[in-house]
């Protein structure tokens, strides 16, 4: 299927290659954050909770 989005094919290598690593950042992220919520201790942890 040949592609046609206005963009050449090698930037297109270029953008796919930085949103790859968006992508990869973005669920690092997702997991600290998401393995911080589910360690909460404290006492406050319902505040933390809630902004978790």
């Amino acid at each position: 299927m040949k592609t046609s989005i206005g963009i050449s094919a090698e930037n297109r290598e270029i953008v796919a290659h930085q949103l790859a690593k968006l992508l990869a950042d973005e669920f690092v992220l997702y997991t600290k954050t998401l393995n911080a919520h589910w360690n909460l201790e404290g006492m406050d942890f319902h505040s933390v909770h809630l902004y978790f």
